[in-house]
């Protein structure tokens, strides 16, 4: 299977003291933007990336690309009914968790996948 490649924008960043809250759009290169966007919130705790996703098709194929780039998240996805402010239908959450002093390299690895800086922090910062 030839490796997607998707485009991610970011309309909202919030940098919290112990937490990353980012949450955008993605979307695939050869799908059209404007009509195939996959929205998608995510958090940054000291030891656990939590993602959600629209549940739909798109969606799937979003937490595939992320699973294949970040590792595989601890479980399946769980269903939360009801969506996000803004958005309709329910979202697929998953999370990743990772020791403590793993947070700037998981930092710095979904920095390299979204396309867009995101803060470091040190290894055991409040």
């Amino acid at each position: 299977m030839a490796t997607e490649t998707w485009s991610f924008r970011l309309s909202r960043r919030e940098f919290r003291r112990r937490q990353i809250i980012l949450e955008g759009y993605a979307s695939l290169a050869e799908e059209r933007p404007e009509v195939d966007e996959v929205f998608w919130l995510l958090m940054i705790g000291p030891d656990f990336l939590s993602l959600e996703v629209s549940r739909e098709l798109m969606g799937e194929r979003l937490l595939a690309f992320l699973a294949a780039k970040l590792g595989n998240p601890v479980g399946p996805p769980r269903i939360i009914v009801g969506g996000h402010e803004g958005e309709e239908g329910a979202l697929s959450q998953v999370e990743w968790h990772f020791p403590a002093s793993g947070r700037d390299l998981m930092i710095r690895s979904l920095a390299e996948v979204l396309g867009h800086p995101l803060p470091h922090f040190a290894p055991g910062a409040p």
